[in-house]
């Protein structure tokens, strides 16, 4: 018992000691979690109460924005209202005057009648193409489809379809970014006028009343509040405060450099905030009143990016840090009362544990001692222990265990004994068999080998002995190798003096199965042996402990069989060579043998077993029915074939096969069924392509037809053939322009060169190459480049010729855009310059009057003056568009020279006749009446004229500034005769 009384004192002590630290872990972790809790809820409390807050403040926000929105809405319906009341007083207007004016006259005088109200109005005919525009004169003369506004919409396009359908509505737009102007928004309104079978509409420029409504807003938003000290803060994205502390700053406060008493910038940082998102929560230091201890604060934003406005309010939290505190307080008091109250516990539960520990350690004591005692008796004796006289059922397990172990002792003993006996009987057996296994192996035909794991000879017969040559002494125990014998492969190659079978059976421990190995003797030639190997495992199963090798002689087998291959192989080439297979078919037995040709022309992989209904399977639906019957036929009646069918190889890739097939009749009486197979893919694949180049040259032809503006003519310039494209482009068909000449369809049949000057140039060989205006048969405008050769016969006689065109109207569009001045929409400086020398030449060829005009709007400066420049632009494009109505020949050009100076071009009038005609346009301007009180010729805009008329038939020495200088001086003539006049000089 003595030896044991450490032991239990251990059990004591590791008992007591693990109790004490689950209880100390206990209490740890409880106090942790009691902590934890503490923690939580005071966080939960303090994020309620700001929350609460927060609601508060976004709630009043949130009806301040209710308040924004519906002003917005108030002043978008004073602007619908006003929109539709000048579009209805217009439409009064020219309901009035469409009986009895032109609708040219009618679009100006409505124009005129806009400015005079000051609404910007423009014009459409019922194809929608602009006839006048008030605030952008260019999309005079283009559709409506063709303005794109700064989201890339086409609201005149939509305007254009409401006003066709009796459908009037208020749309809202901003206009298209532009050099000389920032995008603005507008509201527009148009209607169909019956009378006329005009579409007139107005439209707004609605930064007044933005603007406006802006003003009441940030007012209005000054002088709210939330609370005693929520005043409403009021700002913009471009940096400035517009109201705080219930005051309205104007002008507005830079606010962008303000810095709070913590170094940080709240203003900038709220901006930056909401040009992100639309709304924002934000906390920072701010005094309560001006000049105030800052407080911290928090505040909710929100914007309204149409009005560039930022407003919002918040609320002071330092009365929420002293609610905060005294239920943070009440809670601490409460965790500490836990705390307390868990350590008094956990000191109870420690003693209970302790007097428990100590009883249990001294009833282990006298346990260990019994259980000692018992297995001293059971080791010496084999006595087995008696479980009753033990106290824990663990010590019983272990006698339970005790008791086994002496048991299976016992039985052990017994059955030593008895394998002991059975061993030797065995011992005694085995050698009788291996006495008998010597006594068949000696006289056994093939040759025997036994071998130990170390390859050591360990047994020989005597057929063996003669097949390798050697002797019949000093073999045993000795290798393969040491012995000198030269084996080799079914190459002829030299393996070495060691057996390959052999070798690899002793090193992988399988059998090896008909394996062909030969022998080199010492006269040159080879034995051809059969070898199999069987290993023999003893004690280890995984290592071979003796190898068992026959060996049976083939070499006359050998020798047939490669001559065999040989005559194969010679066949084999012949076939490769000439892209032929051949196959036999026993209908009787259904043996099908194929050559390696057949298996390459059907890409079937090489020694793969088929019979003729898998082979079936192969070739294409559509053929195998056929191919069937006619084996069938020539089987059963003797038809030969010859067919051509389908197959698809391994990779998915069709065949096309060629095959003929006869039958023949062995010795022996038995039908064979033998054929040949040809791959003719590359035939069939010509035969395809060329197939496929027919149809592509015809597609081509077509292409051409369709897309490539060709035409053919005769000797005498008579159309005889057109493309598809060339009907297209005219507008004519095939048989409208058959017969006729391309002068026919120019622009203006004057136009250089004439269809005749080019026939005669590419008559004499040569082949032309420029541009040509013609018309379509619809009366529209389209340029095309051309390119006209001779067409020549066989015996190279020029019997026509050959015209290839190509579309240049949208290249000569940008041309003119880039001639063209962006306010009026006459050409500018840069194409006066080229056209007046072009047409000296060409009048002066000609022998023609050429008249040139300087056009001034009489006291401009005073007009932009008095009305302002919007307007004065607005005169500039009225009289432009006037100018443009009388200058209607090819060979009549207007010009903005600068300013509000014009000029006039034309050719063909003497000049009486030039006097007249500008006279017209004269007192065509001042109908106008677009008024000007600042004009001292007349109450309304009138323009002063001076020019030349030359004949350049006498006149040789002209050239463009002495025509320039001409002009200027008769138009100061015309301005020193009280303006509004016309002053000519002529020179004939």
């Amino acid at each position: 018992m003595l030896k044991f009384k450490n032991l239990s004192e251990q059990i004591f002590l590791s008992a007591f000691t693990a109790a004490v630290v689950t209880v100390v872990t206990i209490g740890f972790l409880w106090v942790k979690e009691i902590n934890q809790r503490f923690g939580e809820e005071t966080a939960a409390l303090k994020t309620t109460q700001i929350n609460s807050r927060k609601e508060l403040i976004r709630t009043q926000v949130d009806e301040v924005k209710a308040f924004v929105d519906f002003e917005k809405g108030r002043t978008e319906d004073e602007i619908g209202r006003f929109t539709s009341s000048n579009l209805g007083n217009i439409l009064v207007t020219a309901q009035k005057i469409a009986e009895y004016e032109q609708r040219e006259r009618l679009v100006n005088t409505l124009v005129s009648l806009a400015i005079n109200l000051h609404t910007d109005i423009f014009i459409m005919d019922r194809e929608g193409t602009f006839l006048a525009h008030s605030s952008m004169p260019e999309l005079t003369g283009s559709h409506a489809l063709s303005y794109t506004d700064a989201d890339g919409l086409n609201p005149y396009e939509t305007l254009y379809r409401n006003a066709l359908t009796g459908f009037r509505a208020n749309i809202r737009f901003t206009s298209a970014p532009k050099e000389e102007r920032a995008p603005y928004s507008m509201t527009a309104s148009a209607a169909y006028e019956e009378k006329s079978g005009l579409i007139i509409g107005v439209q707004l420029n609605r930064e007044a009343f933005i603007s406006q409504m802006r003003e009441k807003i940030l007012r209005a938003l000054a002088h709210m509040t939330l609370g005693q000290d929520g005043y409403f803060i009021v700002a913009d994205f471009d940096g400035y405060l517009h109201a705080n502390f219930g005051t309205l700053y104007e002008p507005p406060l830079y606010f962008e450099k303000f810095q709070d008493s913590t170094g940080k910038y709240p203003y900038l940082e709220i901006k930056e905030a909401l040009e992100k998102e639309d709304h924002t929560f934000y906390s920072y230091l701010y005094p309560k009143t001006k000049g105030g201890k800052p407080l911290n604060k928090i505040s909710y934003f929100t914007t309204d990016r149409e009005l560039n406005v930022i407003y919002g309010t918040g609320l002071y939290i330092d009365d929420i840090e002293a609610e905060y505190q005294a239920e943070r307080n009440v809670i601490a008091e409460r965790t500490r009362n836990s705390i307390i109250q868990t350590i008094g516990v956990l000191f109870i539960i420690l003693i209970i544990i302790s007097v428990i520990a100590r009883r249990i350690s001294d009833r282990i004591k006298r346990s260990f001692g019994s259980f000692m005692l018992f297995f001293e008796r059971g080791r010496d004796e084999n006595a087995r222990i008696t479980s009753d006289e033990l106290f824990f059922t663990e010590f019983k397990i272990l006698a339970e265990y005790a008791n086994r172990m002496i048991d299976e002792r016992v039985e052990f003993e017994k059955r030593l004994e008895e394998k002991h006996i059975a061993l030797l009987k065995e011992t005694e057996e085995r050698q009788e068999t291996e006495k008998r296994f010597k006594t068949v192996i000696a006289v056994m035909r093939e040759g025997v080998l036994l071998q130990d794991g170390q390859g050591r000879i360990i047994g020989i017969n005597a057929s063996l002995r003669e097949m390798f040559g050697i002797g019949d002494t000093g073999i045993i125990g000795r290798t393969l190798e040491s012995v000198g014998l030269k084996f080799v492969d079914e190459e002829d190659r030299i393996t070495g003096s060691f057996c390959p079978p052999i070798a690899a059976c002793r090193t992988n421990g399988k059998p090896s199965v008909d394996s062909v190995i030969g022998l080199k003797k010492n006269d040159g030639n080879t034995s051809w042996f059969l070898v199999n190997v069987m290993p023999l495992f003893t004690g280890n199963a995984d290592r071979v402990d003796k190898t068992a090798a026959t060996f049976s002689d083939i070499t006359t087998r050998k020798e047939l069989h490669d001559e065999l291959i040989k005559t194969r192989a010679s066949l084999e080439n012949a076939q490769t060579i000439s892209n032929i297979g051949n196959w036999e078919w026993n209908p009787y037995s259904g043996r099908l043998w194929l050559s390696r040709m057949f298996y390459t022309i059907h890409g079937i992989r090489e020694g793969q077993e088929l019979d003729l209904e898998s082979f079936l399977e192969r070739v294409h639906e559509n053929d195998r029915n056929r191919l069937k019957k006619h084996l069938q036929d020539l089987s059963r009646k003797n038809i030969p074939f010859e067919t051509e069918y389908k197959v698809r190889d391994s990779g998915g890739q069709e065949k096309w096969v060629f095959a003929k097939a006869v039958t023949s009749v062995l010795k022996d009486g038995e039908k064979v069924i033998t054929g040949t197979v040809q791959d003719i893919t590359a035939m069939r694949k010509a035969q395809y392509e060329l197939k496929n180049a027919y149809a592509k040259l015809n597609e081509y032809v077509d292409i051409i037809d369709e897309n490539v503006i060709v035409s053919e003519t005769d000797k005498k310039g008579l159309i005889t053939s057109v493309s598809e494209a060339f009907c297209r482009i005219s507008g004519y068909s095939k048989e409208e322009l058959i017969g006729k000449k391309h002068n026919d369809l120019k622009y203006d049949r004057n136009d250089p060169p004439t269809s005749d000057d080019i026939r005669f140039m590419v008559l004499s060989g040569e082949k032309w190459t420029g541009e040509i205006r013609n018309k379509r048969k619809n009366g529209e405008l389209y340029w095309i480049k051309a390119t006209v050769s001779p067409k020549f016969d066989s015996e190279g006689t020029v019997i026509g010729m050959l015209s290839i065109r190509q579309d240049i109207t949208d290249r000569k569009k940008v041309e003119e855009l880039s001639l063209t001045d962006e306010l009026t929409g006459l050409h500018n400086r840069r194409f006066f310059n080229t056209v007046l020398n072009a047409e000296l030449k060409r009048v002066r060829r000609d022998s023609k009057f050429l008249t040139f005009i300087l056009l001034d709007v009489d006291k401009f400066k005073e007009y932009n003056d008095t009305y302002g420049h919007t307007r004065g632009d607005m005169v500039l494009k009225t009289i432009a568009h006037c100018i443009k109505g009388f200058m209607l020949r090819s060979s009549d050009y207007s010009f903005r020279l600068g300013g509000e100076e014009f000029g006039l071009l034309f050719s063909g009038l003497d000049g009486e006749k030039s006097a007249a005609f500008l006279e017209k346009i004269r007192s065509a301007v001042e109908s106008l009446r677009i008024e000007h009180t600042g004009n001292t010729a007349s109450d309304y805009v009138t323009s002063s004229f001076g020019g030349i008329c030359i004949n350049l038939s006498k006149y040789t020495k002209f050239d463009m500034d002495t025509i320039y200088k001409a002009a200027d001086e008769e138009l100061y003539k015309a301005k020193d005769a009280g303006r509004n006049n016309v002053s000519l000089k002529v020179l004939d």
